[in-house]
């Protein structure tokens, strides 16, 4: 179940390290926290929502709501990543994020793929997502990856 939400003041949650950096058969997630800038605020979004996005910035997929298809589909696009035919780049995505205080964006560390997710407590659905992206995550080792988890627990309904 989707849920519409009217109003958006995002605040990303950080998402802990899962694979040590000096083991390097295994991949390195590292998480960065994130909200969604004053400009953007007032904007819908439909929970869960998850973007994958390639080194040069390319949508590779994009998924709203969920489903058990989920974590297939996600283990499809993290072994062979295709750009999407999509105008939507990380560098717009990117624009309508901002730190934790309002401040810019950090300069991202590189990685292979870039996810974007965004989701909130009370969202069940979200839960499901968030089980399979560890799960399936966990088993990827020749990955560096960056997890954006955006969260919409902070807003105004």
């Amino acid at each position: 179940m989707r849920r519409i939400l009217p109003r958006l003041a995002l605040l990303a949650l950080l998402m802990p390290t899962i694979a040590a950096a000096d083991k390097p058969t295994e991949a390195a997630f590292e998480g960065l926290d994130l909200r969604l800038r004053e400009t953007a605020v007032g904007t819908t979004l439909a929970l869960p929502q998850f973007r994958v996005y390639d080194a040069a910035g390319r949508l590779v997929m994009d998924y709203e709501g969920y489903s058990s298809e989920f974590p297939f589909a996600l283990e499809a696009v993290l072994d062979a990543p295709q750009p999407l035919d999509s105008p939507r780049h990380l560098e717009f995505e990117l624009a309508t994020l901002e730190g934790p205080q309002g401040e810019p964006l950090p300069e991202l560390p590189e990685a292979d793929l870039v996810l974007v997710k965004y989701s909130a407590v009370w969202c069940i659905p979200c839960h499901a997502m968030a089980r399979d992206l560890d799960q399936v995550l966990a088993t990827e080792r020749d990955l560096k990856v960056l997890v954006l988890n955006v969260s919409a627990d902070h807003i105004e309904l």
